[in-house]
């Protein structure tokens, strides 16, 4: 009689062992589903993030890149007036020295 209140005895603390070890199990199969659907989500946020930041950062960098082709083509348009009214000036200046000069003669 007491060898089989042993194998009960024995038996029944492996069967809860089993239990726990099988819940033990379950449970850190769900744990890690969790992390994983922590990741992936965390992931696509990061991509998502990192992707809305090129969008910016490149709208930002063809702005300032229209921007600077903007403005050097309206400073070589404002320099090359500025260049073509001086020669004007300057021709006109040895013309009236050359003129004042034929009449000097």
């Amino acid at each position: 009689k007491q060898w089989y209140q042993r194998r009960v005895a024995v038996g029944t603390f492996f069967f809860f062992v089993g239990i726990f070890s099988y819940v033990i199990f379950v449970f850190s199969i769900f744990c890690i589903l969790f992390l994983v659907f922590i990741g992936i989500f965390s992931y696509v946020i990061f991509v998502f993030i990192t992707f809305i930041l090129s969008l910016f950062l490149v709208c930002i960098g063809i702005f300032v890149y229209v921007m600077f082709a903007f403005i050097t083509f309206i400073l070589f348009v404002i320099l090359d007036c500025i260049g073509i009214f001086s020669y004007v000036i300057f021709v006109f200046i040895i013309f009236c020295i050359f003129f004042l000069v034929f009449i000097g003669i």
